[in-house]
């Protein structure tokens, strides 16, 4: 085949039927009779042969026409903005939908985001965010194996470069060409009924692998300044996301074929609130300069989970989970939570720009840590030599516009890769002989 989609060059049937019957030829005459086989009491070489369409054609198929297509991509995008001296709100809308370059294989995005801050008098401003937007992906059948995972005969990509060009997706009178559990051979010469792998037409058409995700982030704050160089100022957020996952495998063909249909439903929903209260005050006299900063943080993450995994469909025309299944397994369940709680200063100074001091402090409360309390802390100092007189009149102030001396010695913490329960690692529920037990 001339070569498409830039994919790899393929054996038209013409050309695979000459190949494989040559080869048949070459290996019974390097061990003559090793692939024979009898008919009417007479040993006969195999052959591979075409097959003819309903219109009475040689069959013919090109496999990446039934995979891929040419992808296709819209966005839309709609905002307002505006306000007054006082006020200001900006409102944006937007639609996205692609098509992928797999068949079946789409992606829509619904998102909206509105913003507004007001100055109600010198001293307060209020403000706050929201935004949501709702994603679907959805598919039918996977592309193919992971880089480094495991082997996967079932991907689209694959199936497209080993399916025999002499054989059809549908026989001539339109029904799916199936052939146990791979696509039916026709006129191929085959052993175990194999030759290629899944007629993926059949999974794509019914088949699905879908996923939908609604994600809420909100917050408001509160500013006030009680004076110029005092700044007091509170913020809330949520940060919310919710995953609906939606699997179904016909029992006719491809991988729901062996537990004579599956179907899964899962559902998992994660939230997150942080609130956040801090004191920021600047102050400067003379070539003094302030800047002292306090704080407090508490965040608290949630994260729970269930879903089932149903096989053995009751009857072929059903295609949704809640449909009747004969085995249910309960499935990606998950329930986690954590909490957090922080204390946080810093101070900077400098002097006439020239000479620098820093200092922070944080202490961290972790729910997930087996030592639930933590103390970092730093300190530095700085050195603007570009800022000395000695520097200004050098040559070296046409060459270096700053040059800084820092040092800074400090104690950090790391919360990254820390599991909700991982204290408690050593106890967990589970099963025994059937009986609810406790894991030591």
């Amino acid at each position: 085949w001339s070569k498409p989609y830039n994919l790899p060059d393929l054996l038209n049937a013409f050309e695979y039927t000459d190949y494989k019957n040559e080869a048949v030829a070459n290996a019974n005459a390097i061990r003559p009779g090793s692939v024979n086989f009898t008919l009417g009491g007479v040993p006969t070489l195999p052959k591979f042969a075409l097959t003819n369409d309903a219109n009475g054609n040689p069959i013919n198929t090109r496999w990446y026409d039934y995979a891929y297509r040419t992808g296709f991509s819209q966005n839309h995008n709609m905002n307002v903005s505006g306000g007054s001296d006082a006020t200001k709100y900006y409102l944006g809308v937007g639609y996205t939908d692609q098509e992928g370059i797999v068949q079946k294989n789409d992606f829509k995005r619904l998102n909206a985001l509105l913003n507004v801050d007001s100055k109600i008098n010198d001293y307060i401003t209020v403000g706050g965010k929201l935004s949501y937007s709702n994603e679907q992906n959805l598919a039918a059948i996977s592309s193919g194996s992971l880089n480094g995972a495991a082997y996967g005969t079932a991907g689209i990509a694959r199936t497209t470069l080993v399916n025999a060009p002499n054989v059809t997706p549908f026989n001539n009178d339109g029904s799916y060409n199936l052939g146990g559990t791979f696509v039916g051979p026709m006129n191929n010469v085959v052993t175990s009924g194999q030759v290629g792998f899944y007629n993926f037409v059949q999974v794509l058409d019914n088949n699905r692998e879908n996923n939908e995700v609604d994600h809420i982030q909100s917050n408001a704050y509160l500013q006030i300044k009680p004076v110029k160089w005092l700044s007091l100022k509170t913020v809330y957020g949520i940060d919310n996301i919710m995953s609906d996952n939606d699997l179904y495998y016909n029992p006719i063909h491809g991988g729901g074929q062996t537990p004579l249909g599956e179907a899964s439903g899962l559902f998992r929903k994660r939230k997150n609130w942080t609130w956040t209260n801090t004191a920021q005050a600047d102050y400067s006299f003379s070539e003094h300069n302030f800047s002292l900063l306090a704080g407090q943080e508490q965040s608290r993450n949630k994260v729970t989970g269930y879903g089932i995994t149903r096989q053995g469909l009751t009857d072929p025309a059903y295609e949704v989970v809640q449909a009747g299944f004969t085995l249910n397994n309960f499935s990606s369940g998950a329930y986690s939570e954590n909490y957090l709680l922080s204390y946080f200063g810093r101070l900077n100074y400098n002097y006439a720009g020239k000479y620098f001091l820093s200092g922070n402090i944080r202490q961290d409360e972790f729910s997930a840590l087996g030592v639930k309390k933590g103390v970092f802390w730093g300190a530095s100092a700085g050195w603007e030599i570009t800022k000395e007189n000695f520097w200004e009149t050098s040559n070296l102030s046409n060459i270096f516009s700053s040059f800084k001396l820092r040092g800074s010695y400090g104690k950090v913490g790391n919360l990254g890769g820390i599991g909700d329960y991982a204290a408690f690692s050593t106890f967990g529920s589970g099963l025994y002989g059937g009986v609810a037990s406790s894991l030591y």
